[in-house]
């Protein structure tokens, strides 16, 4: 087995650690967006249906 420089260890592990970083930052962004449409979409609904008092 060919030994691999301590170097080449440090930056594989900063890159992993950076990329799961940007993994847990595009799951909380994703998240909270969620949550936004979600509100986006009730309040759509309840305004319609105080406006016109149907869904049609």
């Amino acid at each position: 087995m060919a030994e691999v420089p301590v170097g080449v260890l440090v930056v594989g592990m900063a890159v992993a650690a950076a990329d799961f970083r940007l993994t847990i930052l595009d799951d909380i962004v994703f998240f909270v967006l969620s949550i936004i449409e979600a509100i986006v979409l009730v309040a759509v609904f309840c305004f319609y249906f105080c406006r016109f008092g149907c869904l049609i």
